[in-house]
């Protein structure tokens, strides 16, 4: 009997360290939200490279699939949210950049420079942009979820978020995007950096979503690679380790089968 114990957890420990790990492999979206003001030109201009630096790195990765990349422009409005045909340099809520989520790089790089040339003015809504993106993108269910916002203006300027309505802050919205799922990350100014702090993507305190919009204008060439490392980590990071499932199954007929064995032995 004492033999049958030995044998059955020197079993255990044999098939446990012989069980082979892989990572899911899943896709990733990636959607821009920009505020289309007139300041922001440069940040337009950046898009591009940077969308081909973080194609090419993800390219790399066992762990990703497939990738896909959108761009939506925000005022008062966002994206397509406001149909019609546009009235000009000051129009809030017409034509504004927005290309849903395609694996057509180019497609959302000439639209983020279309952008920089067709830039705006007035009041800018960073948590209702956000808000809308969470349904304004056809983001795949089984896919890692980024939203990298870009804003050098207040968060709320006069915001409401559809599904908290008056009163909406930073952790309504935090929540309402942790519930989907949807990783946030914000490029904005420092002094900016508490209003973003409660809904911005949060690893257990150790790592926040927020990026320095200063240092990108300072310094953009190596803001870009720091960046790119950042996304990268933070996409692979999500992806959870798990047995292989045949091997797991394996696992658990052997011991069922080495338990039924001992039951025999008593």
């Amino acid at each position: 009997m004492r033999y049958i114990k030995t044998l059955l957890s020197a079993s255990i420990v044999s098939i446990s360290m012989g069980m082979s790990f892989n990572a899911n492999a899943v896709p990733v979206d990636i959607a821009f939200v920009v505020d289309q003001s007139a300041s922001m030109g440069s940040e337009f201009g950046w898009i591009p490279n940077v969308i081909s630096s973080i194609d090419t790195a993800l390219q790399g990765e066992a762990v990703v699939t497939s990738t896909r990349y959108g761009i939506a422009g925000y005022m008062e409005g966002v994206g397509n949210e406001v149909a019609g045909a546009s009235t000009g340099f000051t129009d809030e809520y017409h034509d504004l950049a927005y290309v849903d989520l395609t694996p057509n790089v180019a497609t959302v790089s000439g639209a983020a420079t279309l952008a920089g040339s067709d830039l705006r003015a007035f009041t800018e809504r960073g948590y209702h942009a956000a808000d809308w993106s969470r349904s304004g993108f056809s983001w795949a269910a089984d896919a890692v979820k980024v939203m990298i916002l870009i804003t050098d203006e207040a968060a709320d300027q006069g915001s409401t978020i559809a599904d908290v309505g008056m009163g909406s802050d930073e952790a309504n919205l935090g929540k309402l995007l942790s519930d989907d799922n949807i990783l946030l990350n914000v490029i904005t100014n420092r002094s900016l950096f508490s209003q973003w702090d409660q809904a911005v993507f949060d690893q257990s305190g150790t790592y926040k979503g927020l990026f320095d919009l200063g240092f990108l204008r300072s310094n953009p060439a190596d803001f870009t690679t720091q960046f790119v490392a950042a996304k990268v980590g933070e996409i692979t990071g999500t992806v959870t380790t798990v047995p292989n499932p045949p091997t797991l199954l394996l696992v658990i007929a052997g011991l069922l089968g080495m338990r039924r064995f001992q039951k025999a032995q008593t």
